[in-house]
């Protein structure tokens, strides 16, 4: 590694003896830098571990299809490998990004397999799987589920994140009190997240949110009247 004022270079070979150079901004929040995957090649600006990982899992598979050469270095794009050296930030934009891109599988790499979670009407779960349950169960019944983030807090190996869930009652809404069919009204629902890290993995997410307004906005119980 080459470090030169708030660069830093990072160069590695593939199977087929292709040179990789990263060049990363230190100091930036989140991790962005430039990526160029042969000597005369032009470079390519990424913007957080998700698009930088992207990058390098579309030159490993072109780099699949051609024997190595001998003697060559190993090249390996594991998501895993990369979380190992994510910040809190990082692994709490990685978060984001995955859920509003509905990217499940993506979303359960970023979790640890003890990870737990507890929501309003006394929903709870731990593990992997009762957790990419609970949030996928969003897209089930929000076709167009997404959050928008406001503001986040990081303290350590918490953040206190506040934002907006929005998308439109499309499906199947599994509640605490049972089934919710679809009504097709859109819903813009405030919220406040604790989640907590280990290791660039999510450990925990604690969400508080306001379900009577949610109940209002799908015409499940009368809006209350605004006082004068």
């Amino acid at each position: 590694m080459r470090a030169a004022s708030s660069r830093s270079t990072i160069a590695c070979m593939s199977p087929v003896t292709m040179q990789v150079v990263i060049e990363l901004e230190c100091g930036i929040e989140p991790i962005s830098g430039t990526l160029r995957h042969s000597p005369h090649g032009e470079m390519q600006r990424f913007s957080g571990w998700l698009e930088l990982t992207q990058m390098l899992e579309t030159i490993k598979g072109g780099a699949d299809d051609v024997p190595p050469a001998a003697g060559a270095a190993s090249f390996t794009t594991d998501r895993r490998e990369l979380q190992m050296t994510m910040t809190t930030r990082e692994a709490f934009e990685r978060g984001t990004d995955t859920f509003n891109a509905h990217d499940l599988e993506g979303f359960a790499e970023v979790l640890a397999d003890d990870v737990v979670f507890t929501a309003p009407g006394g929903m709870h779960g731990q593990g992997k799987a009762a957790c990419v349950e609970f949030f996928g169960g969003w897209y089930s019944a929000f076709s167009d589920a997404h959050v928008d983030v406001h503001s986040a807090h990081f303290i350590d190996d918490v953040v206190i994140e506040a934002g907006t869930f929005c998308g439109t009652h499309d499906g199947v809404l599994r509640a605490p009190s049972g089934d919710v069919p679809p009504t097709g009204r859109p819903v813009s629902v405030p919220y406040i997240h604790t989640l907590r890290y280990r290791d660039g993995l999510h450990v925990s997410f604690d969400l508080l949110f306001d379900r009577l307004l949610m109940l209002e906005q799908l015409g499940l119980v009368p809006a209350l009247a605004a006082t004068p």
